[in-house]
């Protein structure tokens, strides 16, 4: 760096693009400093995963775009029928004619002008209407029907009328009815179908009575009723078909008992088994009763019983006795005391030469304990006198 003319130094200049690159140097350092912290990081930087770290409440919900859509398809079918209900009657008029005009077509069978969607969304199968129905006029006539148009709902009207009307029929059981043409065509159809025989008196008459006279037969074909009428077919088994009935109840019975190996199913821990064979099973029988009759005796025997017992002797010398409820294992402990006072008591009168002598040592025995109680007596008055003086 040249001297000045003083002899000093003169400063440096710094342009101002410089300053402004340093600026933006230590503002990106401050930035980083900022994202990273005051804490040293060791190894490369990591991004940070912001849409892992959000709140997992304030996700959208998984099914919400599926109902914002058929929300928005409700929306626009409420717009489209709020569109429709607001047209006006020349357009309803339209729109009925046209549907007439669909309608005509298809009762001629003209389906070439339609879609299969339309064919489709049809109710009525006119295919099965024109074989069913005899009074259709037949489509391959010379007549122009397009010349002279229906109308259709004028035909409609007529259909339910004559469907309306009322007739007699007979309906599939042989009875004459009143109803509408719809019902008498069902029924037809149900007599013709064979389901049910129509039961016909006449043809049973005949097959029985081959010559009756008019009288009777107007009776017959009238609605009142005489006498007990059976209009179905009555079993009547025949004299040899009873007759080997009786037989077969009169014969020795076929006893079938219950076979637990033809099921396949779990059993208890007491399941038995008896078998088909008559000897074997009463064999089975007979011993199981056997059994029975011991483990009765065996709860007998354990059960507890009223016994009378010496609970110590009366003035007059006399043992007293009391009843008590005593169990088996309670009277057999009683038994063995009895025993063992029983053996000691032998061994007494062996010892002190019988009766007299066990009488003569117990005499002694009470003597001995008076004496001692009558001089713990003497000494126990002679010390109380000895310290009142």
């Amino acid at each position: 760096m040249p001297p000045g003319k003083d002899g000093t130094k003169e400063a440096p200049t710094i342009s101002q693009s410089t300053l402004f690159d340093l600026k933006g140097i230590v503002s990106e350092h401050r930035s980083t400093f900022d994202k990273e912290g005051r804490t040293a990081s060791k190894g490369r930087i990591r991004p940070r995963n912001e849409a892992s770290s959000k709140d997992k409440f304030a996700r959208p919900s998984p099914g919400i775009v599926k109902r914002m859509a058929m929300e928005a398809q409700n929306d626009m079918n409420r717009k489209h029928l709020a569109h429709i209900s607001e047209a006006s009657e020349e357009q309803r008029q339209e729109i009925l004619r046209i549907k007439a005009e669909k309608y005509e077509k298809l009762r001629r069978g003209e389906y070439g002008n339609l879609s299969e969607k339309e064919l489709a969304e049809v109710a009525v199968d006119f295919d099965r209407k024109w074989e069913e129905q005899d009074d259709w006029s037949d489509h391959s006539s010379d007549i122009d029907e397009s010349a002279h148009p229906r109308d259709v709902h004028e035909e409609v009207r007529h259909d339910d009328a004559f469907s309306r009307e009322k007739v007699e029929y007979v309906d599939e059981l042989g009875r004459t009815r009143l109803g509408t043409r719809a019902e008498a065509r069902e029924a037809e159809e149900a007599r013709r179908g064979g389901a049910n025989r129509v039961y016909d008196p006449m043809e049973a008459l005949d097959a029985d009575q081959p010559s009756i006279g008019p009288a009777h037969a107007e009776v017959l074909q009238s609605n009142v009723i005489y006498g007990v009428q059976s209009f179905f077919p009555v079993y009547e088994p025949t004299q040899e078909e009873l007759k080997a009935r009786l037989k077969a109840a009169e014969g020795p019975a076929d006893t079938k008992h219950y076979d637990a190996n033809a099921e396949v199913r779990s059993r208890a821990a007491g399941h038995y088994q008896f078998s088909q064979d008559a000897a074997k099973r009463a064999e089975q029988m007979a011993a199981l009763k056997a059994e029975r009759q011991e483990t009765q005796q065996a709860r007998e025997e354990n059960q507890s019983r009223e016994v009378e017992i010496d609970v110590g002797q009366s003035g007059n010398g006399e043992p007293v006795k009391k009843k008590v409820v005593l169990t088996p294992a309670q009277e057999m402990k009683k038994r063995k005391l009895d025993e063992r006072k029983a053996m000691i008591e032998a061994k007494r009168m062996k010892m002190f030469g019988g009766k007299e002598g066990i009488e003569k040592k117990r005499q002694e025995l009470q003597d001995r304990e008076a004496e001692r109680l009558m001089k713990e007596v003497e000494t126990s008055l002679g010390e109380q006198m000895h310290k009142t003086t």
